[in-house]
């Protein structure tokens, strides 16, 4: 994606977002703590040239897909890193530059509930949720400062 659309839906869901309580919406604010994280470091690696900034969407990594005229149609393309979906993984930490190395920790703590909290249905205490908190807003913070660093974005 490009950095404005990556930028355009971190915004927009971060107005969702807030509006979720996240002891009793725990499974939805995770999983979209998850999206918007992903969506603010795609952003951040985009604008320090770690990866390509284009059209083109993940599809299952190396396969993207990229849209057609049709604004319901795709092709199926194998591609060099773009954008990424998770940030586990070596392949994924290795493109990910020392500037989001905080980002990367803090969405590493998110992404260990994914499968516990919205695979399944573990409950998690108000210790653990403040500390999920804290790790949103830390990866957010520190992936759109790059941004703002390199573009004036705020």
């Amino acid at each position: 994606m490009l950095i404005a659309e990556h930028l355009n839906k971190v915004q927009r869901m971060r107005v969702a977002h807030t509006r979720l309580d996240a002891t009793q919406d725990c499974e939805l604010w995770l999983f979209v703590a998850l999206a918007i994280g992903v969506h603010a470091i795609n952003a951040a690696m985009h604008s320090l040239g770690a990866t390509i900034e284009e059209r083109c969407f993940p599809y299952n990594i190396p396969v993207y897909v990229v849209p057609r005229k049709d604004p319901v149609a795709f092709n199926f393309v194998i591609r060099p890193f773009g954008d990424i979906e998770h940030v586990d993984g070596p392949e994924m930490e290795a493109l990910i530059p020392e500037q989001l190395e905080e980002a990367k920790v803090a969405l590493l703590y998110l992404e260990q509930f994914r499968d516990p909290i919205v695979r399944s249905s573990h409950a998690v205490d108000a210790d653990i949720l403040r500390k999920m908190e804290y790790a949103f807003e830390t990866c957010l913070n520190a992936a759109l400062s790059c941004i703002s660093d390199r573009r004036g974005v705020s």
